[in-house]
């Protein structure tokens, strides 16, 4: 699976809700560099990657959209200017969420394993830059070189045939 093919997934899932949702457009330059990083990139850089509104009163919604190929997810300095984004929303009354995939395929002793979550606890201590996490079967564990965190508040959602089915109690949360 890829990023986009899982984005289309949520989307497909908050459209089951009876939600508006988008994938936020991509606007192609030829190449960058933003964010300190040192990386190029090779697109405008976007609040988030699906945007929407819920069914009962329109609420806005704000998705980032992340994949794992590891069984450690890593906290770093990019995805920490993301969430700042998404509080910001939270803050003004969104619903603002991570998407994460977690998809992970090892050969001896064999093991697959395919997760969404869908984490909407988007402050705190875990998600300081350094921080990591062990993306095994649940629980999440944190894991040094900082001292354990808090963990994030998050919904693990079902696999079903073409997707992911988000609880409908997620978009009826407090703002």
């Amino acid at each position: 699976m890829n990023e986009k093919i899982f984005q289309r997934e949520l989307l497909d899932g908050f459209r089951r809700l009876g939600a508006w949702a988008a994938k936020w457009p991509d606007q192609a330059v030829s190449h960058m560099k933003v964010g300190g990083d040192g990386k190029l990139r090779f697109a405008l850089p976007k609040p988030c990657d699906l945007i929407g509104a819920t069914p009962e009163g329109g609420r806005f919604m704000g998705i980032e959209c992340k994949l794992a190929r590891t069984p450690i997810f890593h906290v770093d300095a990019r995805l920490v200017r993301q969430l700042e984004t998404l509080r910001d929303l939270q803050a003004r009354g969104a619903f603002a969420a991570l998407a994460l995939n977690f998809r992970f395929v090892r050969k001896r002793p064999p093991l697959r394993v395919n997760r969404a979550l869908l984490l909407m606890g988007l402050s705190g201590e875990a998600w300081q830059e350094g921080r990591a996490f062990v993306l095994a079967l649940p629980p999440l564990i944190g894991l040094d070189p900082k001292p354990p965190a808090p963990m994030p508040l998050y919904v693990e959602l079902s696999r079903i045939s073409g997707g992911w089915e988000i609880p409908a109690f997620v978009l009826k949360g407090p703002a």
